[in-house]
This record gives structure tokens, sequence and C-alpha cells, in this order.
């Protein structure tokens, strides 16, 4: 397979999962991180290995500074 078909289909399962988890907390009123972590561990490689991150490759420290910064930058917000 193409390597970009990869990384494409990847990022596509983690999104999908990731919204589908956070309509979920919020109709069970309960924090998001808790399903998200539970998501995370049932589809990372140690599991069911359907989301990998070796084969996002260099993008995926990109990927995570990102959303280390969206997640400060929300926390900043939210300060009184």
């Amino acid at each position: 397979m193409d390597p970009v078909y990869i990384q494409l289909s990847t990022l596509m399962i983690a999104l999908a999962t990731m919204v589908t988890l956070l309509v979920t907390a919020q109709h069970l009123r309960i924090p998001a991180i808790v399903p998200l972590l539970l998501g995370g561990i049932l589809l990372g490689p140690e599991v069911s290995g359907l989301i990998d991150p070796a084969k996002l490759g260099n993008g995926l420290n990109l990927l995570v500074a990102g959303c280390v910064a969206v997640i400060l930058f929300e926390g900043g917000l939210s300060l009184q």
C-alpha cells in the first residue's frame, strides 16, 4: 500500500473515533479524558493494533506538538 494512504487512513480512524468518544462522553456527562484514554488503549498497537504510531513517521511529532499547543491554549482560556 501507498504510505500516504496508510497515514491518511490512520488519521481518519483516529479522528472518527475521537469525535465518537467525545460525543459519548458528553452524553454520559463524564470527563472526556476517560473515554479518550480507553479508546487510545483499545485502538493502540498493544491491544488491537488498528492505530500504529510508527506508521505516521515524522508527522507524529508535528501532530503531538500541535495538540499540546491546543490543550495549553484551551486550558489558558478556562482560567479566571
